[in-house]
């Protein structure tokens, strides 16, 4: 075999260096199933795993029916959050990112801050009755952070987006099973997340999903994420700690 050394002109950009944002459910749902803490804990232990060594930046992004954002700077003694207020349809396409300088750190700088932070989300919400998981604004907000650079995008989501642009409704019909009708329930259910994910591909940003749903979820609408950025996509159904669906997990993510 032979390699061919590319030129300028076949780069959309020079190489960048690793970038990685982690977007996790922070609702009632994800609290209470262990799935928070589950995905916390294994985001905690792989950090120093992902490549790129001392050149490696990352962000972390927390959501429910608000969206969070946190300052990790490694001069800071522990991680500073920045709320976005609640979201409603018509305003989550004007959703404000604070400054990406404030928000993509060294992971190698800021790995005790980080790791500090994610030790302590699941006490942070374990109180948390909010239901609501307004997905698609956070999704939105995280390509606007890390579009800039390129990277990897690693969503944890434990229920169907209910809020905010790419909000999705229970459509599992079972009456539809077996029938002529049944092929449209595996059709996407809006063209929203084909969209995005087409405006990530040109970002060269890839989409990792981590479902955990105890109840529904619209992987076929969501799947277009993954499938058109060239990520994978991972669904734990009924996640529990007591079926050692952390495993699973912790494999999943480590590939």
């Amino acid at each position: 075999s032979c390699d061919f050394l590319a030129p300028a002109e076949y780069m959309v950009r020079p190489p960048q260096r690793p970038g990685y944002v982690f977007l996790l459910d922070v609702s009632s749902h994800a609290v209470q199933s262990g799935f928070l803490k589950a995905s916390c804990e294994l985001l905690a232990e792989t950090l120093s795993q992902l490549p790129g060594e001392d050149r490696t930046v990352g962000s972390i992004i927390t959501y429910d029916s608000q969206i969070h954002y946190y300052n990790l700077k490694s001069t800071l003694t522990s991680a500073k959050m920045i709320v976005c207020p609640e979201l409603v349809d018509g305003d989550s396409e004007e959703l404000q990112v604070p400054l990406p300088e404030d928000l993509f750190v060294h992971l190698s700088d800021s790995h005790d801050v980080i790791v500090d932070l994610l030790q302590r989300l699941p006490t942070m919400f374990a109180n948390s009755k909010n239901v609501e998981t307004a997905f698609g604004p956070a999704l939105s907000g995280a390509l606007k952070l890390i579009s800039r650079w390129g990277g990897k995008l690693v969503c944890f989501l434990s229920s169907t987006p209910s809020l905010g642009i790419g909000r999705l409704v229970n459509r599992d019909d079972k009456k539809a099973y077996g029938t002529p009708k049944e092929k449209e329930l595996l059709q996407p259910a809006s063209p929203w997340y084909k969209e995005i994910a087409h405006k990530a591909a040109t970002d060269q940003v890839s989409i990792d999903l981590f479902l955990a749903g105890t109840s529904y979820v619209d992987i076929c609408t969501l799947n277009q994420l993954s499938k058109y950025t060239g990520g994978q996509i991972t669904h734990v159904k009924n996640f529990s700690t007591a079926n050692k669906d952390d495993v699973k997990l912790k494999k999943a993510l480590e590939r």
